[in-house]
């Protein structure tokens, strides 16, 4: 991994573990264990632009992971399972949602408008991933869109309250209501 590559990924994780406002520049030299000179050469606007791109790191490994799971398998509830297994796998192993999910980088840049319109893109775009895959099973549209949205809300709240349960029974249980929710959706139409 190059040195920007490994200044982005640690302060994804920092800001993941801590917040985006609980760590600075000097958390971020040593997780990244890069010279301070390194830093400022690929990021001259220092923070803000280490934050914008963690955003991106971040929100393009949950799209690509979650894209990958849902592809797993033809049958949706096959695909859910792999996609809640990753997440529950994450919190047993790491104690953490890793990349799983944006939660605190979202709460955190909620009065800074283009760090919020970042974080509302990735959002929208977990939202129609979860869309496209239900539209595959011939769902109208409107009822792809709400189960979509529903879905990741869902599965956020669950990522949230696991954590701070420090259990993956939420997950476990989420998982069986959207199944359920999906195969009403497939069978009413």
């Amino acid at each position: 991994m190059n040195k920007k590559n490994s200044i982005i990924a640690s302060a994804a994780q920092l800001f993941q573990q801590q917040g985006i406002n609980a760590i600075g520049i000097k958390e971020i030299l040593i997780a990244s264990q890069v010279p301070k000179g390194s830093l400022y050469y690929y990021f001259p606007n220092g923070k803000r632009e280490i934050i914008i791109e963690a955003i991106k790191y971040v929100g393009n490994d949950l799209c690509n992971n979650v894209k990958t799971q849902l592809n797993s398998a033809a049958n949706f509830e096959t695909s859910l399972h792999n996609l809640i297994s990753g997440m529950i796998e994450s919190l047993k192993h790491a104690n953490c949602v890793g990349t799983w999910s944006l939660s605190l980088m979202v709460l955190e840049t909620v009065q800074d408008k283009e760090l919020n319109e970042l974080c509302q893109q990735i959002v929208s775009t977990l939202s129609n991933l979860y869309t496209e895959k239900l539209k595959s099973f011939a769902l109208p549209d409107e009822t792809a869109q709400q189960l979509g949205l529903t879905i990741q809300s869902n599965i956020e709240g669950a990522l949230l309250t696991c954590v701070a349960l420090n259990n993956t029974q939420q997950l476990e249980i989420v998982e069986k209501q959207i199944a359920q929710l999906v195969r009403s959706a497939v069978d009413a139409k």
